[in-house]
């Protein structure tokens, strides 16, 4: 079958822009980063080199951003107080609809509620490139680092998901972004369909 539709030879310098267009090597890639897979990320480390350098070469505007993903057995790692690195690049959203869409087919399924700094360094809107744009995406950087604020559970047609509540915090812990940089509230998960009520 067709896996990848890129065609690489386009990709100059440091604009892999279309590359959140092709959800297959994204997810690829992501899985890549996940297994920790050497024999596969030493082919692909000049793209997350670039990816990482697109995304960090403008600060972000801040805010709340939507995830809906499967976290397995790693569920058991989200503890309030603990800091936890991503090892992918995760797609957020600021429409808790799309998220929620995310979460049908899921292992471990799990809300992430991410807070953002204004100035914050590591994660990039991507809206006006996206084909959808109507979903307002940000994305992180590989390997991004968060603090987990809250941890709780809602229903989801009938399927028990965990909401994470995480600050977004520098990747090298070393950026002290101050509180009020930081949007307030945790941020409600009803979106008008009726999806979730927590427990």
């Amino acid at each position: 079958g067709e896996f990848i539709k890129t065609d690489f030879a386009e990709w100059n310098g440091n604009k892999p822009v279309h590359f959140f267009e092709r959800k297959p090597f994204y997810r690829a890639l992501n899985c890549a980063m996940s297994q920790d897979a050497p024999n596969v990320l030493k082919g692909l480390m000049s793209i997350i080199m670039d990816m990482n350098y697109f995304i960090n070469s403008l600060p972000h505007n801040g805010g709340l951003f939507y995830s809906g993903i499967g976290l397995g057995d790693s569920l058991k790692l989200a503890v309030p107080g603990a800091k936890l690195r991503m090892p992918r690049f995760l797609s957020t959203t600021t429409q808790v609809r799309f998220a929620k869409s995310r979460l049908t087919d899921k292992v471990g399924p799990a809300m992430l509620v991410v807070r953002v700094p204004k100035g914050f360094w590591g994660a990039r809107c991507i809206a006006h490139f996206s084909s959808c744009p109507e979903e307002e995406e940000t994305i992180f950087c590989a390997y991004a680092l968060f603090l987990v604020e809250q941890v709780s559970t809602f229903e989801l047609k009938g399927k028990t998901v965990s909401r994470i509540d995480l600050r977004a915090i520098d990747k090298y812990d070393g950026i002290d972004y101050p509180d009020s940089a930081y949007p307030g509230g945790l941020g409600s998960l009803a979106d008008g369909d009726g999806g979730g009520t927590f427990t």
